[in-house]
């Protein structure tokens, strides 16, 4: 079986440009440095023209060297490192357990020793706290290393905001997009967060499957702005959820908001 020769050119989609075996597998190579995930296609567009696969393997040395924000360049700073979402990372994330420590760490690809800061610090976020999600509420989460998380040495756990604090939030956003603060819109908000942490409340008890985040509320309320009209709105947003879920959810603001009996009287009328 013949093998194909590195150095014969390949012509790109651009028809302007020509790259030889040998280049592509170089840049393959490169790319596949950052990602378990990366292959030559997620840098088609750079490796169609040979001076941009340039480009970005300058880049990727730049990142490696420190000269972009790169792990060096944030721990020998007094920034702090932000993980969002870190139980959606793959167990290469292992490799920050020393600088959770305090400790240094060698990186080979540059044969330097890097040491946090002091003042460095790493705060990771999660929804199920490195636990995965054995109800599929959080798919695609992982289960984190046990000893990886035994780096994190304090927890915060974030519940939803007060009603207090979620009529604050809703009042802003209704200022930001136009909604007029008076009258039944005013009320619309008191009777949303009321309704909210009902929901959350019997969610808790185990009473019904699903939760209204204040995400779903700020939803509701752009949906309000551009439809005008309370029931549509909520229904729209609500769409997400399984018909018994929907139903159950609307028939509960039905029984605090009287003006939403009020409006299917007339309208049944």
């Amino acid at each position: 079986m013949a093998l194909p020769n590195p150095n014969k050119e390949l012509v790109g989609q651009s028809q302007t440009q020509t790259l030889t075996l040998k280049d592509l597998l170089y840049y393959q190579q490169e790319t596949e440095k950052w990602s378990q995930n990366t292959d030559v296609n997620t840098f088609r567009g750079y490796i169609e023209e040979k001076q941009q696969g340039e480009e970005l393997i300058d880049t990727l040395k730049n990142m490696q060297t420190g000269e972009s924000n790169s792990l060096r360049a944030l721990t020998e700073s007094q920034k702090d490192l932000l993980l969002d979402e870190i139980d959606l990372a793959s167990n290469k994330i292992l490799c920050l357990q020393p600088i959770l420590e305090g400790k240094g760490l060698f990186l080979k690809k540059i044969g330097e020793y890097i040491k946090p800061a002091k003042g460095f610090n790493v705060i990771a976020t999660a929804n199920t706290k490195g636990k995965g999600s054995d109800d599929g509420r959080f798919i695609g989460t992982n289960i984190l290393n046990e000893a990886f998380l035994e780096r994190f040495p304090i927890t915060f756990e974030q519940e939803y905001p007060t009603v207090v604090t979620e009529k604050k939030i809703l009042t802003r956003l209704c200022e930001e997009i136009g909604i007029p603060l008076t009258g039944d819109h005013k009320g619309f908000i008191d009777y949303l967060c009321d309704w909210s942490d009902i929901v959350r409340r019997t969610f808790k008890d185990g009473g019904v499957d699903e939760i209204i985040s204040t995400r779903r509320l700020v939803h509701i309320m752009r949906a309000y702005q551009i439809f005008g009209d309370k029931v549509k709105a909520m229904q729209m947003c609500l769409n997400r959820f399984d018909d018994e879920t929907k139903e159950s959810f609307m028939q509960l603001y039905t029984k605090l908001d009287e003006h939403i009996k009020s409006e299917e009287n007339v309208t049944e009328s």
